[in-house]
């Protein structure tokens, strides 16, 4: 039981904190490499890895006063950096779940709380934040005709980020007896190939697009 306590410790990390933080440090190295190049386009990538905290800042004019500091303590979580400390945070916790064999109800109980709640956090913000990033990246990459070594790492990052949150999706967002939480290796295998064959499809589609409105999109 020790070593599946490690195990589940470590896909958690990866999945939750360390692809994230990975993303948004290679975003942030990228605006730095095109800001000599575009300027435009460096504050673009800036803007793309604050978006979902916006985002959700934005929600709050839209709710009622009552509900406002839920919506404001929802739009921190989404500030830069700030999802891969919270689910450092629930790793930690996962960490003082005790395994054993049986796993009590109350144990397997907390576990997919902490899971449920870790993988649609990080789940939302590959959506709002890797996906566009990802697309302007391509975009500006047949703009210029050149690869910049921070870019395609950009692009790596931000493909696997949101092929592994369109993974994950499909297992939780599904009715409560139906849903996973965190599903294994074996079972996001499975679906990887077929999801990352819709999500080059999609990409494909909106960087045709974004270059079709690029006046609109100021690149």
């Amino acid at each position: 039981m020790k070593l599946k306590k490690v195990w589940d410790i470590f896909l958690f990390l990866v999945s939750n904190v360390i692809i994230n933080f990975t993303d948004t440090i290679t975003d942030v190295i990228t605006a730095y490499a095109l800001y000599g190049i575009h300027v435009y386009w460096a504050w673009l990538t800036i803007f793309w890895i604050f978006a979902p905290f916006l985002l959700h800042l934005s929600i709050i004019l839209l709710k009622r006063k009552a509900d406002r500091k839920k919506c404001l303590k929802e739009a921190f979580l989404h500030f830069p950096l700030v999802i891969p400390v919270q689910n450092s945070r629930a790793a930690y916790h996962l960490y003082q779940v005790k395994y054993s064999d049986p796993m009590p109800i109350s144990s397997l109980t907390k576990i997919e709380n902490i899971k449920m709640v870790a993988g649609k956090l990080s789940q939302g913000e590959a959506f709002m934040e890797s996906g566009p990033q990802l697309i302007l990246q391509i975009h500006i990459i047949l703009c210029t005709g050149n690869v910049e070594l921070t870019q395609l790492i950009c692009i790596i990052i931000s493909l696997l980020s949101i092929t592994v949150a369109a993974c994950k999706a499909y297992f939780i967002q599904r009715n409560q007896r139906r849903a996973d939480s965190e599903p294994t290796v074996h079972m996001i295998s499975r679906v990887f190939p077929s999801m990352m064959l819709v999500l080059l499809y999609n990409i494909a589609t909106w960087t045709f697009i974004t270059g079709i409105l690029k006046e609109w999109t100021f690149c």
